[in-house]
């Protein structure tokens, strides 16, 4: 199952004091550690702006594809252990192998959504046991989503949606993620890390997700924006733009000579 790795970009520009140089070299690592080495899949540093570019980006991963080309095994197993992070071991009370694994009772609420005994299930991230954990569940209407979802923190929120729509009704599953600008930096990489695999155990349940939606604030969440994400007009319904003419300027007229 697929998830994102961060790369964490360390600019120095030329010109930056010693003291300023000193301190950014001595506090990476140190970043790196507090926010996860996991998370990162790579590192890139440099003191000019288009060194900092994608193309640059990819000839540093070349070259680091070559330097590690001539290690031994037992040199690339240290380099892999000194940058590991301790695992937290997972127990019977999980139902899934990989990495995050969901609890039981999450579970057996994502069924509940299937069944249709509720149509709200909000899922949270245990950083500790590194855990997908049911946050809670019930049968709620726009307005109960809204202000189910926390301004500090970032959350999985799963919504089966009964509406209609020129005149067929729909029961559709929206999978919110929630990322607040309030949220902590070490959340919004964890949760943006773990979501692939939230959603992946949801669809395990047999969920099918019709949308998926990002939003930093709870009052995204509207009516029109779902049945916009739903439901999108087609081509022919789409109204084109039409650019008002410049006073002078409008379509030749047929004049006639009396």
């Amino acid at each position: 199952m697929e998830a994102y790795e961060w790369v964490l970009i360390a600019f120095v520009p030329d010109g930056s004091s010693v003291r300023e140089r000193m301190l950014y070299a001595s506090s990476r690592d140190n970043l790196r550690k507090q926010l996860g080495y996991n998370y990162f899949g790579e590192d890139l540093y440099g003191s000019q702006p288009d060194e900092m570019t994608y193309t640059a980006f990819e000839e540093f991963r070349k070259r680091k594809i070559v330097d590690n080309s001539i290690l031994t095994a037992s040199e690339i197993q240290y380099r892999r252990e000194a940058t590991a992070e301790i695992a937290v071991g997972t127990s019977t009370e999980y139902v899934h192998s990989v990495k995050f694994p969901m609890s039981t009772s999450a579970v057996a609420q994502l069924r509940g959504l299937t069944s249709g005994s509720v149509n709200f299930v909000q899922l949270l991230v245990d950083p500790v046991k590194e855990t997908i954990e049911l946050g809670t569940s019930k049968s709620t209407d726009l307005n109960g989503l809204r202000s189910a979802i926390p301004n500090n923190e970032p959350r999985f929120s799963l919504f089966r949606w009964d509406h209609s729509h020129e005149g067929t009704n729909h029961k559709s599953i929206v999978f919110v993620y929630s990322c607040t600008n309030d949220s902590p930096i070490k959340l919004k990489m964890l949760y943006s890390t773990v979501k692939a695999v939230a959603i992946g155990t949801s669809e395990e349940q047999g969920l099918k997700i019709d949308k998926k939606l990002e939003i930093s604030e709870p009052s995204e969440i509207t009516e029109e924006a779902l049945l916009e994400l739903l439901h999108p007009p087609s081509e022919d319904k789409k109204q084109t733009f039409v650019r008002p003419s410049r006073p002078g300027r409008g379509n030749a007229r047929l004049t006639t000579k009396k």
